[in-house]
């Protein structure tokens, strides 16, 4: 047998060409899982400090019912759907929850319902310190969207990028929408210069040292999983080394970041890192 030659594609295990809408809507609400996860947890972060300064325990107490309506109707009536969509009419009397209980169901139901509940009073508290994003008369937690959105535009349009890698020109045009997506962000939401600096510089290298791994093949959730990952610890600890510097020196002026805008960075990765760990695979 003649040996094998090496298709012009990248090998890349996890994702797949585009060649239906379904491959399309995949890849768009894949995208924007990875960035509302990048969002997630300076969104609520902010949000839950401020919830902290005025919280009621009696709040809480909703969070009984409505965690009881998810774990003993919502949760297993759309698990059985699922079942039955992937696996057909065998499942129609499958069980539900792997073994669990009903007090298993009803502690992670009123769990989810809490959480579900502080996030919201989050965004509520959100959208009232950051009004003037957006004019007045919008709906009440549009604010918080828009201050979300202008987190999430770098890693949808990054993560846009690497999953149309197959298709050269898709990609190449994502790729300058990835590469803009910080300036742009800026420009809309008034960042400052050292923001849209310190965004954009490793980001962009986040980008393009993930569109190499995956030339040279590999699995995709693992190959940018390490290239986010890689990038965003070695760009935050040369900065941090930086700005220790400049202040011993006394030229903290001149600093990359100030703490909370560091820490703020921190949280901006761990989600983004997050986002793909949990994104589901496109498999080939």
């Amino acid at each position: 047998m003649p040996p094998s030659t090496p298709s012009a594609d990248p090998v890349v295990s996890g994702t797949r060409p585009v060649r239906t809408a379904l491959d399309l809507a995949d890849i768009v609400l894949g995208a924007a899982w990875i960035a509302v996860c990048a969002t997630g947890p300076e969104f609520i972060w902010r949000g839950a400090r401020l919830v902290a300064r005025h919280f009621e325990p009696s709040e809480l107490w909703t969070a009984i019912p409505l965690g009881l309506l998810v774990a003993f109707f919502v949760e297993p009536l759309l698990e059985r759907l699922r079942s039955r969509a992937t696996t057909g009419d065998r499942a129609h009397h499958a069980p539900t929850g792997h073994g669990r209980g009903p007090a298993f169901h009803a502690l992670s139901g009123i769990a989810f319902a809490a959480c579900a509940i502080l996030v919201h009073d989050a965004m509520s508290a959100l959208a009232a310190i950051h009004g003037p994003l957006l004019p007045s008369s919008g709906p009440a937690t549009a604010p918080a969207i828009a201050l979300a959105l202008s987190w999430a535009l770098t890693p949808f349009a990054v993560s846009l990028s690497w999953w149309t890698i197959r298709h050269p020109a898709i990609c190449a045009l994502f790729c300058v929408l990835a590469a803009g997506a910080p300036v742009g962000a800026g420009l809309m939401f008034d960042w400052s210069r050292n923001d849209i600096v310190t965004t954009a510089l490793p980001c962009i290298a986040i980008l393009f040292l993930g569109l190499h791994r995956l030339r040279r093949g590999g699995e995709w959730t693992a190959t940018v999983l390490k290239s986010v990952a890689q990038v965003a610890a070695s760009w935050l600890a040369v900065c941090l080394l930086l700005d220790l510097s400049l202040d011993a020196a006394g030229l903290k002026r001149f600093a990359l970041y100030s703490p909370s805008g560091f820490w703020m960075d921190v949280r901006f990765y761990a989600g983004w890192i997050a986002g793909l760990w949990l994104v589901p695979r496109r498999v080939a």
